[in-house]
């Protein structure tokens, strides 16, 4: 009976010394695991900010861009309207100082003649069509270029939208995978809890054998 004893003792702390091995190799997968999902939260948040970082940077250097044609095109339309006022400037300082026969002088000095009324009307009428003509050409590049500006910066959000949304999907996919690694983690984590228990039961059953088979050993001397 005291072999039968000292065999059921021996087995009983084998049995608990491979539990408690077995135990910590679970806990440290578990905390692998566990490190694993946190890497990837990790990762998955740098992505979202880089991203957002990118967005913003684009849009901008767009707004930039835009701001500079505008400058460039209100530049060029007040250096237009410059010239003609000081066009008309001169012009009329010009007449105010000589008259008609101080006129006529310099025109026959320069070896040329006269303009009638009518042609200097016309010529007018000529120089006014022309301006409206430069108007609308700066009017027209001025559409232009906003159109431009526009198109440019409608083709740069679609891409970053369509980058944002395969990006997003990406890290959808990502956080589903995570999600069933974690649903996995917590089913083997239940599995391991029931195992541990069934364990801790078999451990208490056993013993409890060992002092039941002492008690008969001991009545029996």
């Amino acid at each position: 009976m005291s072999s039968k004893t000292a065999s059921s003792t021996a087995k009983s702390t084998s049995s608990r010394t491979a539990s408690s091995s077995a135990k910590k190799s679970e806990r440290l997968e578990l905390a692998m695991a566990i490190s694993n999902i946190v890497s990837k939260q990790d990762a998955f948040a740098k992505s979202v900010e880089v991203l957002q970082k990118f967005q913003s940077e684009t849009l901008i250097k767009l707004d930039l861009e835009i701001n500079s044609k505008k400058i460039d095109l209100e530049n060029l339309a007040d250096e237009y309207k410059r010239k003609q006022k000081d066009g008309q400037i001169e012009t009329d300082q010009f007449l105010a100082e000589y008259k008609y026969n101080g006129a006529i002088n310099i025109i026959k000095d320069a070896d040329e003649v006269s303009i009638r009324t009518q042609q200097l009307q016309n010529m007018k009428d000529d120089l006014k069509e022309l301006r409206r003509e430069r108007t609308q050409e700066i009017e027209d590049i001025k559409k232009k270029e906003k159109d431009h500006a526009h198109k440019a910066l409608s083709s740069a959000l679609s891409n970053c939208e369509l980058k944002h949304k395969a990006e997003v999907a990406e890290s959808t996919a990502s956080v589903t995978q995570q999600k069933k690694e974690i649903s996995n983690l917590e089913s083997t984590i239940k599995n391991l809890q029931h195992e541990l228990s069934e364990q801790r039961k078999l451990t208490k059953d056993v013993a409890e054998a060992s002092r039941q088979g002492a008690v008969t050993v001991n009545s029996a001397k």
